[in-house]
């Protein structure tokens, strides 16, 4: 059961796509915020989009083992379209409306009186949603994941073979 699962390089390319994308997410995080923080590896939103590098990897997986006529290959394409949609758009208003929140809760914090207790948004989180450059990045990483690994590994166009005729 294992070698079945470790040998599908559908799960192979997402699980490496996931796991690159969030690599660079802490590393990205380094960078622009000058801290170093694990907790981004599990993190949602940000640079890259993990979301996207994901079901990207999953399109190009599909589409090179079964062929881009394929019922996998449109599943997956409609997943991924769905996931980077709803990654531009209601989770980055999501995340918009999360830094709003944010700001109103200090400024009422900073105007009240010491007998009025803080205004508590630690569990609203920043990064939630995904620019269009973000998800773009993602796409990238899924795309350049499925390439890789089917050159290194030699598999050829439609090396899954579709096992349904029709007639």
């Amino acid at each position: 059961m294992l070698k079945d699962f470790f040998g599908n390089s559908m799960i192979i390319n997402t699980l490496a796509a996931w796991l690159i994308a969030q690599l660079l997410k802490i590393i990205v995080h380094m960078f622009t915020e000058k801290e170093f923080n694990w907790k981004r590896i599990f993190g949602a939103g940000g640079m890259p989009s993990s979301h996207t590098a994901t079901t990207v990897a999953l399109v190009c997986s599909c589409g090179w083992l079964y062929g881009l006529g394929s019922p996998y290959f449109a599943i997956a394409a409609t997943l991924a379209v769905i996931v980077m949609h709803d990654a531009m758009g209601v989770r980055r208003e999501t995340d918009k409306q999360s830094r709003t929140i944010k700001q109103i809760a200090n400024i009422i914090d900073d105007i009240s009186e010491d007998d009025v207790p803080d205004i508590k948004t630690d569990k609203l989180k920043d990064f939630v949603g995904h620019t269009p450059l973000q998800v773009a990045f993602g796409a990238i990483i899924g795309i350049a994941v499925v390439v890789l690994h089917m050159l290194i590994l030699k598999i050829p166009y439609g090396e899954g073979a579709f096992p349904i005729t029709f007639q």
